[in-house]
């Protein structure tokens, strides 16, 4: 998990070397990770300055609902995009979130029986001891139309699928030659005028950014390892 604000319990960040290298494009919309999923939708994240524990009830309250829909999300260099239903050609929403709105996010799994006592993330020994769950990728956007947040949350085909978009989306918000500027603040061209926009008013505000851990630096809740440049900057998981 990647958390902006201080005075919270932290632990080391450990990026694999061969990761250390990789450099973003400075440009907007460059996509770099795409993966299917089953899109278990939207809740409301708990007031907590540790993104483990904002998590938790708004991903109880999706795994209770039970409903997922077959979806498409892509890791931009300037942000997020679910298409869903994943295999329509007509009539499919295309969700656009900028990164720069990004607060939270994380590669979880369900631990603790059925329904799930907790999410944690991947690098936790819970979650390690029980392997054959799923995994999750779980983000927290602020919004732009009231202020508040939302947590959306995806079941992976894979581990290495949540670590992917996890490790893109982290470094895709800590690369801001990457976002889009005021002048193309808008969905990637690949998405029809008809998409869905989320978190967006008529009237742009002021952007309160989270900040991304630098190198070197501390993070909060998980330790990841970074995939290989090519793992990253492409993977399909069907």
């Amino acid at each position: 998990m990647k958390k902006s604000s201080k005075g919270k319990q932290q632990q080391k960040l450990r990026v694999d070397p061969m990761a250390a290298g990789i450099k973003l494009p400075s440009k907007a919309h460059v996509p770099l990770v795409r993966c299917r999923v089953q899109l278990l939708g939207r809740a409301a994240p708990t007031e907590s300055r540790n993104g483990v524990v904002a998590m938790q009830k708004p991903l109880h309250e999706l795994y209770a609902d039970a409903s997922t829909v077959p979806s498409v999300i892509t890791a931009h260099t300037s942000g997020i995009v679910i298409r869903t239903p994943a295999d329509v050609n007509a009539g499919a929403d295309e969700l656009w979130f900028p990164i720069q709105d990004l607060l939270e996010c994380g590669a979880m799994r369900p631990v603790g029986g059925s329904p799930p006592t907790a999410f944690v993330p991947l690098s936790d020994e819970a979650a390690q001891r029980e392997s054959g769950r799923e995994a999750l990728f779980a983000f927290v956007m602020k919004r732009r139309d009231i202020p508040t947040a939302d947590c959306w949350a995806v079941i992976c085909k894979s581990d290495q699928a949540a670590m992917a978009l996890l490790t893109a989306c982290m470094m895709a918000h800590k690369n801001p030659a990457g976002w889009a500027t005021s002048a193309n603040d808008r969905p990637p061209s690949t998405i029809t005028n008809t998409a869905s926009r989320i978190h967006e008013t008529a009237s742009r505000p002021t952007y309160h950014l989270a900040t991304a851990p630098e190198k070197g630096r501390t993070t909060t809740n998980i330790q990841i390892s970074c995939l290989r440049t090519d793992r990253v900057t492409n993977i399909l998981t069907r």
